[in-house]
């Protein structure tokens, strides 16, 4: 795998890490392209882009994604309390007013608990690289 050509794809973003592995293929002896050559952006980027992906034969792209809100909301929207918050509004519209009143606060504790959960799990998990 000496004389392999990669083109190293990585976000901005993740420039640490991609530092790292960046110099860990170069001491292996791995001839690698970015669009960063020595410190400096490349000047005809395009033009250099599209040689390089003709000539590398293997693409390493490194892109490690953050916790999207769009797919935390996906994913607890499955377990929010629709139905208990529903349930609860009939029962105080049908004068039902203490079990109702329950039924409404246990939804929006646990609707509580969802948001607390999610908010301290991205809190901790947001600064961790594997």
């Amino acid at each position: 795998m000496k004389n392999q050509k990669v083109f190293f794809s990585y976000s901005h973003r993740d420039k640490q890490i991609a530092q790292k592995i960046y110099w860990d293929l170069i001491r292996s002896g791995i001839s690698v392209w970015r669009d960063q050559i020595n410190g400096e952006p490349c000047a005809n980027f395009k033009e250099e882009f599209l040689k390089k992906v003709e000539e590398c034969e293997i693409f390493f792209v490194l892109h490690i994604v953050p916790v999207s809100m769009e797919i935390m909301t996906a994913a607890l929207m499955q377990v929010v309390p629709g139905l208990a918050i529903v349930n609860a509004i009939r029962d105080l519209i049908s004068g039902d007013l203490m079990s109702g009143t329950a039924r409404l606060v246990e939804a929006f504790m646990i609707a509580a608990g969802l948001s607390i959960g999610s908010i301290f799990g991205v809190l901790v998990f947001s600064h961790v690289i594997i």
